[in-house]
Parts: structure tokens; sequence; C-alpha cells
């Protein structure tokens, strides 16, 4: 019986053993299997950190900058733990948040260890979105960090601490907005709203150095900043100060740059001060056909023959200092003169052309000129040598506008442009004289002269356009003697020695007015050009034996006329300057140029025809008349060199004498001017 007992004790114990162990593997079957970790998912800040109901770490809000990317981690040798990373440094002046306590990690079931994943650099922060999204229902459980693991040590079982997110500043404490860099002093400032600012003039003044412990761009103290200072002599002022030291003298070492602009020139970074250096050569080979009678009766200092001269040599230095002055020193190399009165001993020298000091810009008046330059009127006249359409000016130029002085005189003129530069003015008084070195003595003698002229018509930049002036002299002639004269189209000779076709000789006169109106058009290619010379000599009388002066023969009156017609053939138009209302450079579309291997571009070419009149007979003065046509052809290679080739048949009626007659002649000019 006890055996039995024992028996079904036992058998009873195994039952029971079976039957726990079947509940045991039915429990552990019907538990389900932990789930992967999934990466957590994109948690956008939060206004504020919220402690997470679950033994996790809630991610805290992304910071406005993104942090440096931390390097990868590895564990130290020796070590069985990783550290947490150390937060960067953050500025001073944010707020530091608590740190949150770290709740233990349970323990993952022996069952199903979880997998060992390796390590990998820990990611930098997204940058935060622009809106923050709602905060989702239930965050889920952060997965163990990744950390590239050293290939010395086995892979650690069982999970890693979570790393400490790096510390950020809450969304709603905003960092102070950066500051604009401190201007620097030495800058003028206007205390007129509405004027325009003038141009920063730099001074030597320095600010005293930042604190270490401010913001990188924050201002100094007011203490600290230079007094405003006034500047002497800025543009603008009054109402113009330096915020900083007294300025340092303008154009104290100013540096120019160079470069090429149809010349040499240099010029300061604003402008207040440049520098040219420039000069023009005319070389002329001529040719002359006409009767004997003619070639031994036609007045000059040199016989109607072929012959080579230098028309032109000139150099000149200008430019401007301190923004409001101008100046131009040119003289002229070319320049013959008979230094016996019977002419037979001949000379050359040196003489000053345009020698002159400009003030410009001036209130209400514009510009003022003083020194050597131009009488304000002719057309043809104002317009450079450099700019001709044939080799010379017209015969009524010659003979009233020329003078003997090579149309230079010392005086004082003002001038400006007006409506918009639609016009010009000017006004001059200058010493009447008749040589060629800017110089002259005697009581009175004196000329008031002035042009004024529009342009009713301007369109495409000038291809277009109507120009009408008038200009006017009045003078008190030199030593009361006046000699009215013109030379051939082409000439043999220095200016001086030149044959003449037309001469009146000297006579007695006292008083002359010049009026001068003036046509230019330009239409494209096509352009034409036309003025009229009006001179009244008051209480003419002819010289007689002796130098005696002869009976009054009241006012004389000498004219002259010419119109030119111009057509490029290659497109181009005159161009016109508004500034100064003449022609002026001509830049070809394809200027010349060439290599071994041929040629390119073809440069400008233009045809000209001008037809002169000239009339000096008036009261006993017989100085003859002129009839004069002249066909040319211009090659300009370049802006600044060209050939020219004239030929011009004049007829010259002298009142009967031997020296009537027609007068032909060909003449080639080789030019460069820069």
């Amino acid at each position: 019986m006890r055996s039995h007992v024992a028996l079904s004790h036992g058998r009873t114990a195994a039952a029971v053993s079976v039957l726990l162990v079947a509940c045991g593997v039915a429990l552990s079957d019907s538990y389900p299997p932990m789930p992967e970790p999934t990466p957590p998912p994109d948690i956008a800040p939060m206004p504020t950190p919220v402690p997470p109901p679950v033994p996790t770490i809630a991610p805290m809000p992304t910071p406005k900058a993104t942090p440096p990317t931390p390097p990868p981690l590895t564990l130290p040798t020796g070590a069985s733990t990783l550290p947490l990373p150390v937060a960067p440094p953050r500025p001073p002046a944010l707020p530091t948040p608590l740190p949150l306590p770290i709740p233990p990690v349970p323990p993952a079931p022996t069952a199903r260890p979880a997998p060992q994943q390796p390590l990998a650099p820990l990611a930098p922060t997204a940058p935060p979105a622009p809106k923050t999204p709602p905060l989702p229902p239930a965050p889920k459980q952060l997965p163990p960090p990744t950390v590239e693991a050293s290939s010395s040590l086995p892979p650690r079982p069982g999970p890693v601490a979570p790393a400490m997110p790096a510390p950020v500043a809450p969304c709603d404490i905003v960092p102070p907005p950066v500051p604009p860099p401190f201007q620097p002093p030495g800058v003028l400032l206007s205390l007129n709203p509405l004027a325009e600012p003038p141009p920063a003039v730099p001074i030597a003044a320095t600010m005293p150095p930042a604190s270490s412990d401010s913001h990188p761009h924050s201002l100094p103290p007011l203490t600290q900043l230079p007094p405003l200072q006034p500047q002497p002599g800025a543009p603008g002022a009054p109402g113009v100060l330096v915020w900083g030291p007294p300025a340092a003298p303008v154009g104290d070492e100013t540096p120019l740059d160079d470069y090429w602009r149809h010349g040499l020139r240099f010029e300061s970074t604003d402008g207040d001060f440049s520098l040219f250096v420039g000069g023009r050569t005319q070389f002329d080979v001529v040719g002359y056909l006409a009767p004997t009678g003619v070639r031994r009766t036609i007045p000059g200092l040199v016989p109607l023959e072929d012959g080579v001269a230098f028309r032109r040599a000139r150099l000149a230095i200008g430019g401007s200092i301190y923004r409001n002055f101008d100046f131009l020193s040119e003289f002229d190399f070319v320049n013959g003169f008979a230094t016996t009165p019977d002419g037979t001993r001949l000379s050359n020298a040196p003489a000053p052309t345009d020698l002159w000091v400009q003030f410009k810009n001036l209130p209400w008046v514009g510009n003022v000129r003083v020194g050597n330059q131009k009488p304000l009127y002719s057309f043809e006249h104002i317009t450079s040598s450099r700019f001709l359409n044939f080799m010379e000016r017209s015969l009524g130029f010659d003979a009233f506008v020329e003078n003997f002085n090579n149309g230079f005189a010392p005086g004082v003129t003002a001038f400006d442009t007006y409506a918009n530069k639609r016009g010009t003015w000017g006004i001059g008084l200058f010493k009447n004289t008749r040589n060629i070195f800017g110089w002259g003595v005697g009581r009175n003698e004196a000329e008031v002269n002035g042009r004024l002229t529009y342009l009713p018509v301007y369109a495409n930049d000038g291809r277009y356009l109507v120009h009408v002036g008038v200009g006017a002299a009045h003078r008190d002639l030199d030593d009361d003697q006046l000699r009215h004269r013109a030379r051939l189209d082409a000439r043999n000779s220095p200016s001086a020695f030149s044959p003449l076709i037309a001469d009146t000789g000297l006579f007695f006169g006292s008083r002359q007015q010049l009026v001068i109106p003036e046509l230019v058009m330009v239409a494209g290619p096509l352009s034409f050009q036309s003025e009229y010379y009006a001179s009244w000599v008051g209480d003419v009388a002819a010289i007689g034996p002796g130098g005696v002066r002869g009976a009054n023969r009241g006012t004389g009156y000498f004219h002259s006329v010419y119109g030119e017609v111009h057509y490029f053939l290659t497109g181009e138009h005159r161009p016109y300057d508004r500034n100064t209302g003449a022609f002026t450079r001509v830049v070809p579309r394809r200027p010349l140029s060439w290599t071994r291997c041929g040629f390119t571009g073809c440069g400008a070419w233009q045809l000209t025809a001008r037809y002169s009149y000239l009339d000096l007979n008036s009261k006993g003065i017989t100085g003859g008349e002129i009839h004069d046509m002249t066909l040319g052809l211009n090659w300009f290679l370049n802006p600044n060199m060209k050939l020219q080739w004239n030929y011009f048949l004049a007829h010259r009626n002298a009142l009967g004498t031997a020296a009537d007659g027609y007068i032909q002649g060909f003449g080639m000019r080789t030019a460069i001017d820069f």
C-alpha cells in the first residue's frame, strides 16, 4: 500500500511537471516576439521641452542654427562603456535648459536578446521646419544610438544607453539680430536729404577696437567715436560733415590710371585729376597747273610751284586738376615768317596755339577760359583741324578769321550749353593781334565776339541733325590797319610763305564788324555744311606813298560764302559734339589692320565737294574775286589716322591784271593725331 501511494505520488508529480512545462511552452508560444527597433519619426521643434510620458528621452527642439557635425565616436581602449558626448559650448547670452533625469533602461528579455547593430557616427541634427507641426499622440521609443565601434573590440551584447542630445536654446528665445557693419569714418554726410550725396573722401582715421567680450558686430561706445568735423573745401559745403578727424589735403599723391582713348590718358579714380599727352602731324604733297602769266604774277613769298611741306606739327599736354580746373598747352613747331621787310629772309619758330586755363562748371556762368584760344565764331573755325573735311578751310575763313595769327588770340571767354545740350552760347573779349606769338601792344585794339547755336533737329545720337548758328565780332583795328588775303586750297610751303590767290594789301580803317551765320545738316552718311562771311570796315582809306593815309572812302563791304557736301561710302556719319557745337572725330566701323596673312577691315571712305566764293573788291580796294571748286576723297584708316586727296579748280579775277586765269592743284595729306 505504501509503495502504491509512493508510485501514485511520483506519477502525480511527473504529471504536474509535464503540465507545468506544457503551460510554459504554451505561454511562451503565445507571447508575441519583440518588435524590431524602428527609426523615430521626424519630430518637429516644440515651443518648450516636455518630459515624455514613457521612460525614454524625448528629443529636444532643434536649434535655429545647425551645430557642427561631431567626429565619429569610438570606444577608448580599455573602456567597457561609451561615454556620453559632450555638448558644444553655447553663447553665454542664451539660457541653459535644465537637464532631464535619465530613467534606467529595462533589461531586454533573455529569450530574445536585442540584435547588435554596427555603430555609426551620430547624424547631425536637421534644420528646423518653417512651421511647427502638431505633436504626435504617443512618441515611440528611440532606438539605441549606433556608434561605430573599434575593430579591436568585440561587439557588446545588449542595448547601449542613448546619447544625450546637445542642449539648445528653446524655440521661443530668438537670438538678437546682427547689426550691420559699422560704417568707417571719413564718409561725407549730407544734411540736405534732397541733395545728391557728394562722393566719399577718404581720410586717415581709425576707430577704437571693440572689447573682446562684446558682440563681433557691435558698435563701439558713443563716447569712443571721433567727433563730427567740418570738411573744408568739400563739394556741396555747407551742410557737409565728416565723421572723423579732419581730412588730408585732396590730391596729395593721388594715383592716376593710364589708358588709351584716341590718345594717351591718365585719370584718377574719382575723376578729379586727369592728364593727356597729344599731338598732330600733317604732311602735304602739292602740285599746281597754271598759265605762265599767273605763275609769275601771283603774290606770295614762294612761287606757284610744286612742293612738299609739313602743314602742322603740334604737341600738346593738358588735363584737369582738383575737378574744377582745366588746362591746355599746345605748341606748333611749323611756323614760318619773314625776318626782313622785303621777305628775302625766311625763318621758322615754334609758337603757341591753345595755351589757356579754364574754370569749369561755375554757378550761373558755366565755364570761363583765360589765355590764347580761338575766338567764338565760325563753325569750321571751331571744328579742330584734325577733323576737317578738306585739307584747308574755305577762302572766307582765310580772309576774315585767320587774321595772320593762325586763328588764335589772347583773351577771356565764357561759354556753356543750354536746353539739355540742344544749344551752345559763348562770349569773349580779346586783344586784336596780327602775330602768331599771342601778344600785342596798343591802346584799345580790342575785340568782342560771341556765338549762339541751336539744334532744332537731333535724333539717333546725332545721326540725324540740323544745326543753325550765328557768330559775330566787333574789332578795333590793330594800328588802324587791316589786310584781307586768301591762300590756295592746297599749300606748297608753310602757311606764311604760301602763294596768295587773293590779297587786298594793307589799307587803313577804324573798326570792323563781322557776322557769320551757320547751317549744318547730317542725315546718316550724308552731311551738308555752309557759312556766309560778311565783313564791314569803317573809314576805309588806301595807303599812299610813304605810308600816308589817303582819303576816307566810307565803309567797305567784303564777303564770302561756301557750301560743301560729304558722303560716307562705308555707312558712317559725321559725328557732332554738342558741347562745342562742331564736328568731331570720325570712328570707322571697321578700322584697317593687317598681318602677314592679309588685311582686315577697310576703314571709312568719304567723298566731299565744296564751292567757295570770295569778293575782296570794295571802295577802291581791289583784292580780287575768286570762284573755287574742290573735290576730295578721305580715307580714315582708324580713328587717329587718315589720308586725304584734294583736287581744286580756282578762277582768279584781279580786274584785268596778268594774274587772272585758272589755277588747278592737287594735294595729298598724310595725317595722324593722338
